[in-house]
C-alpha cells in the first residue's frame, strides 16, 4: 500500500473489472502504484477498509519487480491500481479463504466465496 495517509479517489472501472475477475475466479496482471513491471495476481476479495481505502485482497502469485519473491496473500489499494488486464487464465480458490473474517470491521463489494 502506498504511503497515503488518506484514501485517494475511487477508480470504479478497476473495481468493476477487479469484482468480474472475482465472480469469474479470473488471474489478473496489474501495474500498481509507482511499480515499472506488473504483478499477477488472484484477485479473492474487493472490499472497502474501516478507514474507507477500496482494497483488493488475493495471491500475488508473480511479482516482476522482483522475481524472486514467493506467492503471498497480498491487499492492494484498487485506487493505486494504474492498468489491469483481467485474464482468460483461472484460479483455484484456496480452501482457508474466508470472506468472514472481514466482514466484521469491513464492507465486502465482491468475494469468491459469496454468490453475487
Amino acid at each position: 500500500m502506498s504511503g497515503n495517509s488518506k484514501p485517494v479517489d475511487r477508480d470504479y472501472h478497476v473495481e468493476q473489472e477487479m469484482s468480474f475477475a472475482i465472480r469469474n475466479k479470473r488471474i489478473v496482471r496489474l501495474r500498481y502504484d509507482l511499480d515499472l513491471r506488473d504483478r499477477v495476481f488472484e484477485p479473492y476479495v474487493l472490499f472497502k477498509s474501516r478507514d474507507g481505502r477500496v482494497m483488493v485482497g488475493g495471491r500475488r502469485v508473480l511479482d516482476e519487480n522482483d522475481l524472486f519473491k514467493p506467492p503471498a496473500m497480498r491487499q492492494f489499494e484498487v485506487g493505486l491500481v494504474n492498468n489491469l488486464e483481467v485474464t482468460e487464465e483461472t484460479f483455484a480458490i484456496d480452501d482457508r479463504f474466508d470472506s468472514g473474517n472481514l466482514s466484521k470491521s469491513n464492507e465486502i463489494i465482491a468475494s469468491v466465496d459469496r454468490p453475487a
